[in-house]
């Protein structure tokens, strides 16, 4: 057994209730994420992201689930291994985010197909996008279904749930989340892909009260680099209300295609 820091930075894995390493078992490379010591009122989040990673065995740029033991001392879940960086990582890199239109469309893709198999994220996050590099190219892997909602899998969280800086006002409320709540997220992640800065910072209880209230600034207001035709396109995703925003992935990718075609 070996930890994942020998071939990542630091923070490429990290979760708030659980470890990740690489384990060799039976000649076979995995990744394992096992629960934290000390974190059993968690366990309902591995429960549900194990169903979700079964119903999801066929759908593209999610994790492979390989195996997993819930019930012996230290509960884990080991997937097939993937080489990358994750997108917070991969935004403190990048010199020229707006070179990667490509790869947020990508992103929206999967997002998409996600929904299109029922599922509602409620916890996309720059830290949850892995770009796993295949072929000199990037694409993107959804991670984390802990929170994941499907009309098949019995939710039990009535508290707000996901990331602060990413969460949609209807989480922060906890009311019926659809497919819109991960556009605001997706609204987020663009936001600070092309910013470098989340659209509200802080503490936590300031972050969730801004989400419900306050208007972020314009991204081209923060960087006059920023074409206003795709601070636009993220400010309509970062809308309050729901109706507001794009109604699915296919029209947020639609306004992203169109705009990169306008250039």
């Amino acid at each position: 057994m070996f930890n994942y820091k020998s071939l990542y930075p630091e923070d490429h894995f990290k979760g708030g209730f659980s470890n990740f390493e690489f384990v060799i078992e039976n000649g076979l490379l995995v990744l394992r994420k096992s629960l934290k010591m000390g974190s059993g009122n968690e366990m309902d989040h591995f429960e549900k992201e194990v169903k979700s990673l079964e119903k999801l065995a066929d759908v593209p740029y999610t994790p492979n689930l390989v195996r997993y033991d819930l019930d012996c001392d230290i509960p884990y879940i080991d997937y097939e291994p993937f080489l990358g960086i994750n997108f917070l990582n991969f935004i403190s890199a990048v010199k020229n985010p707006l070179e990667h239109i490509g790869l947020v469309k990508k992103t929206v893709s999967v997002v998409g197909y996600l929904h299109s198999y029922g599922f509602v994220h409620r916890d996309l996050n720059p830290r949850n996008i892995f770009l796993g590099l295949t072929f000199s190219e990037y694409n993107p892997i959804i991670t984390d279904f802990g929170l994941a909602l499907h009309s098949d899998i019995v939710d039990g969280h009535e508290k707000p749930a996901g990331t602060p800086c990413c969460a949609s006002p209807e989480q922060i409320r906890t009311i019926s989340l659809g497919p819109r709540s991960d556009i605001y997220s997706l609204g987020v992640l663009m936001y600070k892909l092309f910013t470098k800065r989340f659209p509200f910072q802080g503490k936590k209880q300031d972050v969730l009260v801004a989400h419900l209230c306050r208007v972020p600034r314009l991204p081209w207001d923060i960087d006059t680099n920023i074409p206003w035709g795709l601070s636009q396109i993220v400010m309509k995703c970062l809308e309050k209300r729901p109706k507001d925003r794009y109604q699915t992935c296919s029209e947020l990718h639609d306004a992203l295609d169109a705009y990169e075609k306008s250039l």
